[in-house]
């Protein structure tokens, strides 16, 4: 297992974006990527690559947990041809003041570009654990501003190669699901 690495840029189409989907993201909301936006992935071996070049062909998003149902949408990433269950959703541990807390260091240790100092919280930030409850991808996000928000992206390279992992990107942030 080879933990690869990544930057996500996300570049709203603010010229198209509602006005609902401006106020919200003025009074600290985090609104869904659209298809109007542009998610650009820069790999740690310098490739870059937009996710509209993408589709989706090889997963298969599924929410099955209904406690997660208001805090995360997928439960479980299953590689579509095979059927079986790839990546599980961690659950956060809940701290005494009711914050979710999930441990990203053992991912990113590795990572010139993380500190803890340079993260921020997101309704994106995950973990997802591999059938031997070992962490294989993760979001986590770094300071940015809500226009041009970006996250840095943990993956093992035995799971994924680089366009399976621009679909997954994709289908998280724009939020794809099977129910």
């Amino acid at each position: 297992m080879t933990i690869k690495y990544a930057d996500v840029t996300i570049n709203r189409n603010i010229d198209e974006e509602t006005i609902f989907t401006s106020m919200s993201r003025y009074f600290g909301f985090e609104p869904y990527i659209t298809d109007n936006d542009t998610i650009v992935v820069l790999f740690d071996d310098t490739t870059i690559y937009n996710t509209k070049d993408y589709t989706n062909t090889h997963y298969t998003f599924v929410k099955i947990d209904n406690e997660l149902q208001d805090t995360w949408p997928y439960t479980y990433i299953i590689k579509s041809n095979e059927k079986e269950i790839l990546l599980t959703y961690k659950k956060p541990i809940i701290d005494k003041n009711g914050s979710a807390i999930l441990n990203f260091k053992p991912l990113f240790m590795n990572y010139p570009k993380f500190t803890n100092e340079n993260t921020t919280g997101s309704q994106f930030n995950s973990i997802y654990v591999n059938k031997d409850n070992k962490q294989a991808f993760a979001i986590l996000k770094i300071k940015s501003n809500e226009e041009k928000p970006r996250f840095i992206i943990a993956y093992d390279d035995s799971l994924f190669d680089k366009t399976e992992v621009i679909t997954i990107i994709d289908n998280i942030f724009k939020h794809k699901w099977e129910e």
